[in-house]
């Protein structure tokens, strides 16, 4: 219902936020620049979708990603969540109506993975991508999201076992009660929801493609924050249609370097060559997978080919 967004926004951005807006889409000081005082109004908020930008921050949030900058707390916004019901933002092309799960889900499987923690990864990386852990199938469980931030299924891995991959449904009728229909994990790109609406309404500087949401993590906590991720190592026909939404400067490819690894390269390749700059990154010898490598071996890698496309 339009308007609810700015109720919720208002709880935390104050008066700032209008209580009678007129239109949709909706101007007020940014909250993250120039102390909150700058003379022209440069965020602006589309109520319908809960999508927003900053033209003064180059930047862009959806509800969630905002009150977590905001510093509000994981089950206050699932609360503040709970009420709101936001549109899809007008599109370039059509794509399948989304599968809307409730946050409460994630609570069935809100245990730390050890795993990632012997991994290296911090917890609070874990918890920034509501990581969790299946303790009756020992999987690590990972939220799948739209483009809008809604939780739409899981995915859960596991390092043993002919099945590694699964994209939960029963595990998930049993914790919502109810049957659910099945979602289809290639559809979407992981952790798009995080940088999305800067790319729609406006540009993002660089945007990293890996094949898995583990690596696109440790790409986060390395300080890569515009990573996402594809499920497994190939472009579908859904993830091109929602990356091709986006204006990007800056694409760098950074899948494994092995054979499925080189064909995903070279379809990301094939799908944005003359469309953006693309940047290819050689791995270090004996090095084919980004998580195999620390935050001055990646920059050293990823800056080392600025302003080049390197290719094979």
């Amino acid at each position: 219902m339009a308007g609810d967004v700015l109720i919720t926004l208002r709880r935390y951005l104050g008066d700032r936020v209008p209580e009678s807006p007129k239109g949709v889409e909706v101007d007020i000081r940014c909250p993250f620049h120039k102390d909150g005082l700058e003379t022209t109004p440069s965020f602006r908020i589309n109520q319908d979708t809960g999508l927003m930008f900053c033209h003064g921050c180059h930047k862009g949030w959806n509800v969630r990603s905002l009150l977590r900058q905001l510093g509000v707390g994981r089950e206050t916004i699932e609360l503040e969540l709970a009420g709101l019901v936001l549109q899809e933002p007008a599109k370039r092309d059509e794509a399948p109506p989304p599968l809307y799960l409730p946050e409460s889900v994630l609570a069935a499987f809100h245990t730390c993975p050890v795993s990632l923690i012997k991994d290296g990864f911090a917890k609070s990386t874990i918890e920034e991508f509501d990581v969790g852990w299946d303790r009756i199938n020992k999987r690590v469980v990972f939220p799948i999201r739209d483009y809008l931030g809604n939780l739409v299924g899981l995915h859960g891995r596991t390092r043993s076992g002919k099945i590694r991959y699964v994209t939960y449904k029963d595990e998930l009728e049993a914790v919502v009660g109810h049957k659910i229909l099945t979602v289809k994990a290639h559809s979407h790109v992981w952790a798009l929801e995080r940088c999305y609406s800067a790319g729609f309404y406006g540009e993002l500087p660089e945007l990293i493609v890996v094949e898995g949401q583990k690596k696109a993590m440790w790409l986060y906590q390395m300080g890569w924050e515009n990573t996402v991720a594809l499920y497994g190592s190939y472009l579908t026909k859904e993830q091109h249609r929602l990356l091709s939404r986006l204006n990007i400067r800056r694409l760098v490819i950074l899948t494994d370097d092995d054979k499925p690894g080189r064909n995903c390269r070279d379809a990301l390749v094939d799908a944005f060559i003359g469309r953006t700059h693309l940047v290819i990154p050689k791995y270090p010898k004996g090095k084919a997978e980004p998580d195999e490598l620390g935050a001055r071996d990646l920059r050293e890698m990823i800056e080392k080919t600025e302003g080049r496309l390197i290719t094979w």
